[in-house]
């Protein structure tokens, strides 16, 4: 239903929580087609203004539809959090070993 809209900004928060792998692969790549095409069901030829979709998650693995990742982590205690951006290096490493550890190779 998010994507109704044609949203030039698209924030949103575990999308992809109650999803299974498949699934969840699938509805990655609609929102990365999304961005990518400057939206869904595009007129070809049209230009429109960029897409941008922010997500938030607990998966690893979704850094692999990423175009930039940030690492957000937050301290044993919880009172100091730390940013990180990773590098096309980082977000490889990140989504080959959790899907090693979900049995996808």
């Amino acid at each position: 239903r998010a994507l109704i809209m044609n949203p030039d900004l698209l924030v949103m928060n575990h999308p992809l929580m109650h999803f299974g792998i498949n699934d969840a692969g699938l509805i990655g790549k609609v929102l990365r087609d999304h961005v990518h095409n400057r939206g869904l069901c595009v007129e070809p030829g049209r230009i429109d203004r960029p897409r941008t979709t922010i997500i938030s998650c607990d998966h690893k693995w979704i850094t692999g539809l990423a175009d930039v990742g940030v690492l957000v982590s937050r301290n044993d205690s919880g009172t100091k959090s730390t940013v990180k951006e990773l590098d096309a290096e980082e977000m490889h490493a990140m989504v080959s070993d959790e899907m090693k550890v979900m049995g996808h190779h």
